[in-house]
């Protein structure tokens, strides 16, 4: 990106002139001023991208990027919660939050915030080519990821304790005679149902799919839990209300957004200088869709 000296060169002008025409200030004249913010937008030169002052270099903005998936972020029940956590952590230290949501097609550009500087610090949350991720790195931007489906070693991040949630959700269905994982939904549990050896219980990779795979547990006529039980995975607002209600793992979302940015600041204000991860721990959550032996169910959770 253009600096101010480079501005001022190309405009035949000092730096003090190009600060005071980037600021809009009365003492420099139309003519001048014109000429200064035609150089400045050719360079991809943004004035008020440092926020409170080109000498700090600092926004006050936190810069959050998700990976635009076919339903739109508010329709997420996953990463619209996560979204909540940042929010509410960002207000608590007076940021501000600058979203963006970027089809899959578009991880070959860097973002349009990280090339102008228009934020202290990113947080990217789902799933980017590392590509992708490197790029923004490579730009000297304090970056934290947040549930990647990719190990980036050179970045802080903040992880589902996947590994215990599926080990936890494996060993509460252990007694069953057969089990059978599935990352999509309908498709895959009405795959298995038809296969030669149908499976006893379901352990879905989220609520959602699991939540699809009912439909085709019902349209196969069969009953949950009676025929074939079912597990999910993120404890969605849904799998409390869904028939019969969802047993599933709990990810505190909230929690993810909420750590992300805290260990954001603490890079961007040099306490944390060596990539770190944390693990957010997770919780099994019993209700009526697993025909479990000699466990209680809590309804209410």
């Amino acid at each position: 990106m253009i600096s101010i000296k480079e501005i001022a060169k190309l405009a035949n002008v000092a730096q003090s002139t190009v600060s005071k025409a980037l600021n809009d200030k009365p003492d420099v004249s139309p003519v001048t001023k014109r000429k200064i913010i035609e150089i400045a937008k050719q360079y991809d030169f943004v004035p008020n991208a440092f926020g409170k002052g080109l000498k700090s270099r600092t926004t006050e903005n936190i810069g959050i990027i998700f990976c635009r998936e076919a339903q739109p972020l508010s329709g997420n029940p996953f990463y619209s919660r996560v979204l909540e956590g940042i929010e509410a952590e960002l207000v608590i230290n007076n940021y501000n939050l600058v979203l963006q949501l970027i089809p899959d097609s578009q991880q070959n550009i860097l973002p349009k915030m990280v090339r102008q500087r228009q934020v202290d610090g990113l947080i990217l949350a789902g799933s980017f080519r590392e590509q992708f991720i490197q790029s923004i790195s490579s730009n000297d931007i304090n970056v934290v990821l947040v549930d990647p489906k990719i190990t980036i070693n050179s970045c802080s991040q903040v992880l589902i304790d996947n590994e215990h949630g599926g080990f936890i959700a494996t060993q509460y269905l252990i007694q069953l005679i057969r089990t059978g994982g599935l990352e999509n939904g309908y498709e895959h549990v009405n795959s298995l149902l038809i296969s030669e050896k149908r499976p006893t219980a379901i352990f879905a990779a989220n609520d959602i799919n699991a939540i699809h795979g009912y439909k085709a547990i019902l349209d196969n006529n069969l009953k949950i839990p009676d025929d074939i039980s079912v597990i999910g995975f993120d404890d969605i607002d849904l799998a409390k209300y869904s028939t019969p209600s969802l047993t599933t793992v709990r990810v505190y979302k909230e929690e993810l957004g909420s750590i992300a940015v805290r260990m954001l600041l603490k890079i961007i204000n040099r306490d944390i200088n060596v990539p770190i991860t944390t693990i957010v721990p997770i919780k099994l959550i019993e209700r009526n869709s697993v025909n479990a032996l000699g466990n209680g169910k809590n309804e209410n959770q």
